[in-house]
């Protein structure tokens, strides 16, 4: 088992590896769907492509950058859900369904980001990076933005990857995927709002205010974004 993983470390490092992961972020991330089944154009709709395209980046920079246990652990986080889905399916009234395409593929990716990321970890023995955390108000202010929209669960979920980013010497990839969490909400509660005002709906106090927290945090985090890209920081 120790050799198996070894050698999927070793895969992941090479250009095939970098191939893997690209396709992967981008299924897992539906973009392969919503290019084939366009829905009706929203704010909603552009939101979600942008923040996928976000996500995507962000552990397509990951790999490129040689942080293979960033990379592989933000896709086991993602495709996290592919054994639930599976099992919940096979035992479902359409069984049958547990075997398409999509789960198959899903289950797959999630089993060899995990055995990839324990490689790497064996492997590199990584020891957390030293952090300034000075420098860490734009990602404090997106939990801040997250707790508010999501409660704790959901922020401690995130804000455990964006940590990990973080530790992992990763700065522009806890940015980027913060970043990712903040644009879909942000353009789901202006899409309301133009809905709400042109067909004269009562004002909603709350699609105000997730609106003005999202776009602070995310006004905050392109600023650290572009300081960081300036600097050639990973």
């Amino acid at each position: 088992m120790s050799k198996f993983l070894k050698s999927l470390q070793s895969f992941a490092h090479t250009t095939l590896g970098l191939v893997v992961v690209i396709i992967l972020a981008l299924w897992q991330l539906n973009i392969f769907s919503l290019i084939s089944n366009i829905p009706a154009l929203s704010l909603s709709v552009y939101g979600s492509w942008l923040s996928i395209a976000v996500i995507a980046f962000a552990i397509i920079w990951a790999q490129m950058k040689d942080k293979v246990l960033l990379s592989h652990g933000i896709l086991f986080f993602i495709y996290s859900s592919a054994l639930a889905v599976f099992v919940t399916t096979l035992f479902s009234n359409s069984p049958v369904n547990a075997f398409d395409g999509y789960n198959i593929i899903s289950l797959f990716a999630m089993v060899y980001a995990l055995a990839v990321a324990v490689g790497e970890f064996m492997v590199s023995k990584p020891q957390p990076a030293k952090v300034n955390f000075k420098s860490l108000f734009a990602l404090l202010l997106f939990i801040g933005a997250y707790y508010f929209l999501y409660g704790f669960t959901d922020t401690f979920v995130v804000g455990l990857v964006v940590l990990g980013a973080v530790l992992l010497g990763s700065k522009i990839v806890a940015l980027l995927f913060a970043a990712g969490y903040l644009i879909g909400p942000m353009f789901s509660s202006l899409d309301m709002i133009i809905f709400n005002l042109t067909n004269n709906f009562p004002f909603q106090v709350s699609l105000f205010f997730i609106l003005a927290i999202t776009l602070a945090a995310l006004v905050f985090i392109v600023l650290d974004l572009i300081q960081s890209f300036t600097k050639n920081e990973l």
